[in-house]
């Protein structure tokens, strides 16, 4: 363990005029330190629920990464991420659902995030992908016995933008309890309402008048990396039913858009609503 952790301390504590990180940078770092709390927060409660010394044991884990991050920041001068307050569930099994979700959203923002890091100082990668990788491998063991669940790590190829990783967190944060926010654009809630076979209903909250009489689509981001369109079949100004497309399966995120950009960074630019979050299983 000391192996891997004593690096991602030395690359980390950079001095400030050497290691650079860009506003985006800065922004995608922000919403993975929230991510990596959110799941501190959720171990936390599940430790004084159940008692069980194994979470608490993945709290201390989790710790790897935010203690990583916080490096980077002390080291290019920007403000560190102190913990939120978070609305969670109470039951168990909703808190570990819950943590398997931030899992995957974690993961699919990781694999997302690297384009907003590309103007930083590359020595930036390495400490904060070596910290989630030590964590990730921790917590293997873990996950599997506690969820009673295979883990299906093919199913989250997936990658999303910081944007959209902030949308799907902030539903979790108390009002004001954040310190720190990153600058990133929020979009209004999308819901998928339901499915039935390969149709899917979706509601979202009322557009801009500049949106009326546009041809609204379900962008489809995947592990096809190419988002998929899906026209919309209004059912009332604030909902509509979609065609579900070939090739998806797993962990997809679904935004509402008036326009087909043909990549998931220009997707999040000027997506209307969302994100939501399914899993495909046919």
């Amino acid at each position: 363990m000391r192996f891997f952790i004593r690096p991602i301390v030395f690359l980390a504590t950079a001095s400030a005029a050497y290691l650079t990180v860009s506003t985006n940078g800065t922004s995608a770092l922000q919403i993975l330190s929230f991510l990596n709390q959110l799941e501190v927060s959720i171990l936390d409660k599940l430790a004084i629920q159940t008692n069980s010394t194994s979470f608490h044991q993945a709290s201390e884990q989790e710790q790897v990464g935010i203690t990583a991050i916080d490096y980077v920041f002390k080291a290019a001068g920007a403000d560190r991420v102190p913990r939120c307050n978070y609305r969670l569930p109470n039951s168990t099994s909703s808190l570990i659902s819950l943590k398997r979700t931030t899992d995957i959203i974690r993961t699919a923002t990781v694999l997302g995030m690297l384009e907003y890091l590309q103007d930083s100082h590359p020595s930036l990668l390495l400490p904060v992908m070596v910290a989630i990788a030590v964590t990730r491998s921790l917590q293997e063991t873990f996950d599997g016995p506690q969820t009673s669940q295979v883990s299906e790590r093919t199913s989250i190829l997936t990658p999303i933008t910081p944007e959209w990783a902030f949308s799907l967190i902030t539903h979790f944060m108390a009002s004001d309890s954040c310190a720190v926010q990153p600058t990133l654009r929020r979009n209004p809630a999308l819901e998928i309402s339901s499915r039935n076979g390969t149709s899917v209903s979706f509601t979202w909250e009322p557009l801009s008048a500049a949106s009326n009489n546009r041809t609204l689509y379900i962008g489809w981001a995947s592990q096809l990396r190419k988002p998929i369109y899906s026209p919309v079949k209004l059912t009332s100004p604030n909902s509509g039913t979609v065609s579900l497309p070939d090739g998806l399966w797993g962990f997809v995120v679904a935004v509402l858009t008036g326009d087909t950009p043909n990549n998931v960074y220009d997707l999040s630019a000027i997506a209307m609503s969302g994100p939501a979050i399914a899993e495909i299983v046919f």
